[in-house]
């Protein structure tokens, strides 16, 4: 397999969904008072800081340019998670609605990545890795969002 510009484009875009990723969790870290969600938001930036590092080391070994920011649609979903958790009567559930909701979009992105580009091994070993993580994630966020409704 041949790394291709696709590829390229792709990893990048998947790059980018991982850095808002770690900016949100950090941001909602930073506005809960729950110690217990506070330290499980700051481990799941961290592990998507090392999605990102991972992600970033795969583009540049193929000759790439790997992203090293975000797009104006992910700082958007960031902004309304902040209006909404300002206005929420319940931060809490309306906070793990979002980040369902976001992680469940990632789950889409990569899915569609996987599905629709040939990737090399190792880069397609590197998604679904990162994917199953996600997955797990998005699990244990519904069922913490059970216990705060």
């Amino acid at each position: 397999m041949i790394y291709s510009e696709e590829i390229n484009n792709q990893l990048n875009t998947i790059i980018e969904k991982n850095i808002a990723a770690v900016k949100g969790y950090r941001e909602t870290a930073e506005n809960t008072n729950n110690t217990t969600f506070k330290n499980m938001f700051l481990e799941q930036a961290s592990k998507r800081e090392t999605f990102v590092s991972e992600l970033q080391a795969e583009v540049t070994k193929y000759g790439g340019s790997p992203k090293r920011d975000t797009d104006f649609t992910s700082d958007l979903h960031r902004t309304w998670i902040d209006v909404k958790q300002f206005f929420s009567s319940n931060n809490e559930e309306a906070l793990f609605e979002e980040i369902i909701r976001g992680e469940e979009n990632a789950v889409k992105e990569y899915e569609e990545v996987l599905r629709e580009t040939q990737l090399t091994d190792t880069s397609e070993r590197m998604l679904r890795n990162q994917l199953a993580f996600i997955k797990s994630s998005v699990s244990k966020m519904r069922s913490l969002e059970t216990q705060v409704a």
